[in-house]
């Protein structure tokens, strides 16, 4: 048997660093979950999508499940079933939406629009429960002035720290900074002998010179005793 074709394909490129990407949506089409599912045969959407950046992945494809069905609506036929803003109907929206794929009742015709469409995603690993294969995973869906987009190309598992937010100026870690310094500078006067030093000296030489003046009385206390006792006497 021939075999031409296999070697006219793309070879199996593994998994992504998990990052920001900016992704064309190659097609979305209508199917069902599969038997295996905790819903088989509910209504499902299934996109393709290809990377357009960052440009040393340019061309990798990627497809993400967008599951509609319930158990109590499998077709997914009652409006309740498609207002679940976490859920597959949620996610797909929010697809149309940043992608601006205009909005129709009808899913051929919004399917047909979103080709070619380019949108901005988060781009995961996840471990595939069947076989334990990590595998990319396309997260939530972002246009490229959206604050929460983390950027094209930046990593999604940045180190700690790297983009915490600055507190504000006076806010409490600039409070406990203030207090540190100043610890810090009463320290520095205490061993320089400042007038906090030499107050202490002083009350100690004040204190020394009480106690000189009280044993220069006490011989004069004990003649006035002596005295009176003589006086009594006589």
């Amino acid at each position: 048997m021939k075999t031409p074709g296999l070697w006219k394909g793309t070879a199996a490129q593994g998994y992504m660093p998990a990052q920001g990407m900016k992704l064309e949506i190659e097609e979305i089409e209508r199917t069902e979950t599969g038997e295996n599912s905790q819903v088989p045969g509910a209504r499902a959407y299934q996109a393709y999508f290809r990377v357009v950046e960052p440009a040393e992945y340019k061309g990798r494809r990627l497809r993400e499940w967008f599951n509609i069905g319930t158990k109590d609506d499998p077709k997914a036929k009652r409006d309740e079933t498609w207002n679940r803003q976490e859920g597959g109907a949620g996610r797909l929206l929010r697809l149309m939406e940043k992608a601006q794929v205009p909005p129709d009742d009808d899913d051929d015709v919004w399917m047909e629009a979103a080709q070619g469409c380019t949108v901005y995603a988060h781009v995961g690993i996840e471990t595939d429960r069947r076989d334990g294969q990590k595998r990319n995973r396309v997260g939530m869906f972002f246009e490229e002035k959206d604050d929460d987009f983390v950027g094209v190309g930046e990593s999604l598992e940045a180190p700690a720290g790297r983009r915490e937010r600055k507190p504000a100026r006076g806010g409490p870690k600039d409070a406990r900074a203030k207090r540190r310094e100043d610890d810090e500078d009463e320290g520095k006067k205490e061993d320089n002998g400042d007038d906090n030093g030499e107050e202490v000296k002083g009350k100690a030489a004040r204190g020394g010179n009480r106690r000189d003046d009280d044993e220069d009385e006490q011989p004069k206390r004990a003649a006035r005793g002596r005295r009176d006792r003589d006086e009594d006497e006589d």
